[in-house]
């Protein structure tokens, strides 16, 4: 997916009424349909609500948010896939851009791809954020800490093709030339920011507060700084 950015008429629609979300949301999950597909056959109830016809998944996740409904929440009404995209609304909502299901080859393995969830930059930072996202309900505590270290290790990889990514559209924060990565562990069950391998990892419901205060978390995370 390209770089998102928030619409201007985001801030104007009326997000009082959450009860519509909640209920969209509940009926996308359930159809089982692409969200486009979705539009289109409930496309009078998007009219009724005043929302527009363009409106992305991304765009109806920031205006549930922004309706009051807490992300915690609005995970109980999605799929892991669209997990995804709650972190990306997010991150948009923060003034991040951002990007879904970005590809890479390995370096090590022949005819092998490996995958970042989100990829994360802001304009006036320096700093990108490589997400992984975890809707898991209960798991063990070596489950998690397994998948930030191999988050950690899949960014190490892709640094060694950094150069030759540069000329990849996909990583337009490559135009910098300069500036520092970091992995991060994005779970869904409520609990303290930790880190493993110094990589932090950030239940939905501190996200917002990690973001905010990211300049104080970042001298304890591992980041990889790059100058090309």
């Amino acid at each position: 997916m390209d770089k998102v950015n928030i619409p201007e008429w985001l801030n104007e629609l009326d997000t009082h009424s959450t009860n519509r979300f909640i209920n969209i949301l509940q009926e996308f999950n359930s159809s089982k349909l692409d969200f486009d597909d979705f539009k289109s056959k409930n496309i009078n109830d998007f009219l009724k609500l005043k929302l527009p016809t363009s409106l992305s998944l991304n765009e109806l996740l920031i205006l549930a948010l922004k309706s009051g409904i807490e992300p915690e929440q609005v995970v109980k009404l999605i799929s892991w896939k669209q997990f995804e995209s709650l972190t990306a609304a997010i991150l948009n909502y923060q003034g991040w851009e951002t990007q879904q299901n970005i590809k890479f080859r390995s370096p090590t393995k022949f005819n092998s791809w490996l995958e970042f969830d989100v990829i994360a930059s802001k304009v006036d930072y320096e700093t990108v954020l490589f997400i992984d996202c975890k809707r898991y309900q209960s798991p063990a505590p070596n489950i998690v800490n397994k998948a930030a270290t191999r988050q950690k290790e899949r960014l190490g990889l892709l640094f060694t093709k950094l150069p030759e990514l540069s000329y990849d559209s996909r990583f337009y924060w490559l135009k910098k030339k300069k500036g520092r990565l970091l992995p991060l562990l994005l779970t869904w069950r409520d609990h303290q920011i930790k880190l493993k391998d110094d990589v932090a990892i950030v239940p939905i419901a501190k996200f917002s507060d990690f973001l905010k205060n990211l300049q104080k978390y970042r001298e304890f995370l591992y980041q990889i700084t790059f100058d090309l």
